[in-house]
């Protein structure tokens, strides 16, 4: 399941636009945390996933929606 899937989910699947996005603002955290502490990502692919899990968050909870 990609980011875009996972933040979607968590939107489509709450009450309100406010408890998905704290729903989804946890799980980005934790899922950065997880990236920079992984010792199976290269500096290149950390920067990538990085950017890939900012870029689906960004995309399904645009600052207009909040």
């Amino acid at each position: 399941m990609s980011y875009l899937e996972i933040f979607t989910d968590y939107r489509l699947g709450s009450e309100t636009t406010s408890e998905a996005l704290m729903i989804a603002f946890r799980f980005y955290v934790l899922a950065v945390g997880n990236v920079l502490e992984s010792l199976h990502f290269t500096d290149a692919e950390r920067i990538e996933t990085l950017k890939e899990l900012n870029t689906a968050f960004n995309n399904v909870f645009t600052n207009g929606s909040v």
